[in-house]
C-alpha cells in the first residue's frame, strides 16, 4: 500500500466515522428476519446496506477534499512532487474503510447464516455490485469535495448519491448504483449479466 494511501488511512474523517458505518450496517442487516435461511438471500441483504454506506460515503470524502482544499492547501499541493495523488489516495482510504464495514456485515450475515443451516451459493456477483456500487458513491464525493469550495460539499454528496439511484429508477432504469436488497428467497434464480 502507497504512503499516501496509509496516511490517508490514519487521517480520513471515515476513520472516525467507521464505528457509525457498523452501526449502519448492523441497522440495516437486523432491520428484517428471514434472510438468514439461504446464502444468496443473506449476501444480497447484507449488501444492501450499501444503499446508506455509499451516500455516507460520500460525504465523509466531499468533507475531507473539501477540508483539505484551502487556497493554501491547494498551493501547497501543486508545488509536492506527487501533485494530486493525495486526493486519490483520500478516495482509496475512505472507499477502503467502508467496504471494510460493509465486508464485516457480510460475514457477520454469513456466520448468522451458516449457524442456521443455510444453503445455496454465495453470489460473488452481488459482492462485486457493491465493492462499484461503493466506489461510485467515493467518486462522486470526491467531485463534489474538488468542485464546490464550501461547507455545503458533504450534505451535497450524500444527497445527490441517494437520490440518483431514486431518480434512475423513475426514469425506468433499474439497479444504478444499488446492490442487493433481495428481501425473499434466491434459490434458482440466476442474475444476467448484461441487465
Amino acid at each position: 500500500m502507497t504512503l499516501p494511501v496509509r496516511l490517508w488511512l490514519r487521517r480520513s474523517t471515515a476513520l472516525l466515522a467507521f464505528p457509525a458505518m457498523l452501526v449502519v450496517v448492523a441497522i440495516v442487516l437486523f432491520s428484517r428476519t428471514g434472510w438468514a435461511w439461504e446464502r444468496s438471500q443473506t449476501v444480497s441483504w447484507a449488501t444492501s446496506s450499501t444503499i446508506l454506506l455509499g451516500p455516507l460515503a460520500a460525504g465523509l470524502v466531499a468533507f475531507d477534499l473539501w477540508r483539505r482544499q484551502t487556497q493554501t492547501m491547494s498551493a501547497l499541493t501543486a508545488t509536492t512532487r506527487r501533485g494530486t495523488q493525495g486526493l486519490l489516495a483520500n478516495m482509496i482510504a475512505t472507499w477502503l474503510l467502508t467496504v471494510l464495514a460493509w465486508l464485516i456485515g457480510v460475514v457477520v450475515a454469513l456466520v448468522i447464516a451458516t449457524r442456521n443451516g443455510a444453503v445455496g451459493p454465495i453470489p460473488w456477483w452481488t459482492l462485486g455490485q457493491g465493492l462499484i456500487s461503493l466506489l461510485a458513491c467515493v467518486c462522486i464525493g470526491a467531485l463534489v469535495g474538488t468542485q464546490f469550495k464550501n461547507v455545503a460539499a458533504a450534505p451535497l454528496a450524500v444527497v445527490i448519491c441517494y437520490s440518483i439511484p431514486i431518480a434512475a429508477t423513475w426514469l425506468g432504469v433499474q439497479g444504478v448504483m444499488l446492490a442487493g436488497g433481495a428481501t425473499a428467497p434466491l434459490i434458482g434464480i440466476t442474475q444476467t449479466p448484461t441487465v
